[in-house]
């Protein structure tokens, strides 16, 4: 088995409503894989891709929307942690992929987490997230 990171997009598929319906995002929100929040970019000028992962599992429920948690994941899958030079380096790629800042992209992440925190059941397990270079 190998890991291969790529991701489809539909253009053709479009949402029902926007705003989505309620029932429609929760089930996406409550689906019992899922282990983390993050956002993908693809930029256009580098050719590579960047992706800032926030894991759920390893803490405690109350530590659920912290950044200190953040992980990045480069082009080849190598993991990096918040707070080192890698890790600053394609949370900065993913920033100049979406036109926004670093700190807005930290934000887009955690915002999501804080939204996640208020739907997900307080007894939540979750599959465990390998936070190591693919």
């Amino acid at each position: 088995m190998v890991t291969h990171r790529a991701f489809t997009f539909h253009l053709g598929t479009e949402l029902p409503a926007f705003p989505v319906p309620a029932g429609f995002a929760r089930r996406l929100l409550l689906e019992p894989m899922q282990n983390n929040l993050s956002i993908r970019a693809l930029h256009r000028k580098e050719l590579k891709m960047g992706e800032l992962v926030l894991p759920f599992g390893g803490r405690p429920r109350d530590q659920l929307v912290d950044p200190a948690f953040l992980i990045a994941k480069d082009n080849q899958g190598r993991v990096s942690r918040a707070g080192t030079p890698a890790f600053d380096r394609v949370r900065e790629l993913i920033a100049d992929a979406v036109n926004g800042t670093p700190a807005e992209v930290t934000e887009f992440v955690m915002d999501a987490a804080a939204i996640y925190h208020r739907v997900v059941p307080l007894g939540q397990k979750w599959p465990e997230y390998s936070a190591e270079d693919e």
